[in-house]
């Protein structure tokens, strides 16, 4: 799953959510600047996702310029959690969610979600 601000607190909710149904079913999450819009602690379901059976990845893409969701990402340390943080310069705009997607980020994003999608399937 993959998703862009609150969309992105939704996607790993819903993996959450979604593996307690069919587990295994999500493989993992891929979240563009979460900021705990949902009201539900996204590092909580990194660690409820990483405690799988069969750990579960979740990758965190936030801007340094954007305090919410380097406040949600840049703080976890799991296992089953990467984080990947943009500085000011190397994004578009305010550098929220998929603002972050930029032929000048670095790491580039669409690179990483390739990467991402490679390794879960």
């Amino acid at each position: 799953m993959i998703g862009a601000s609150i969309g992105s607190d939704g996607v790993a909710d819903g993996c959450a959510y979604l593996n307690t149904k069919y587990p295994n079913a999500c493989k993992g999450a891929l979240a563009f600047s979460p900021g705990n819009y949902l009201m539900i602690d996204f590092e909580e379901i990194v660690k409820q996702l990483g405690a799988e059976d069969e750990p579960k990845p979740i990758w965190c893409f936030y801007s340094e310029s954007d305090p919410e969701s380097a406040a949600v990402c840049g703080n976890i340390i799991e296992n089953n959690y990467q984080a990947y943080a943009y500085s000011a310069n190397s994004v578009f705009s305010n550098g929220h969610g998929m603002n972050l997607i930029t032929p000048k980020s670095d790491p580039n994003p669409l690179e990483k979600i390739l990467e991402f999608l490679e390794m879960i399937f």
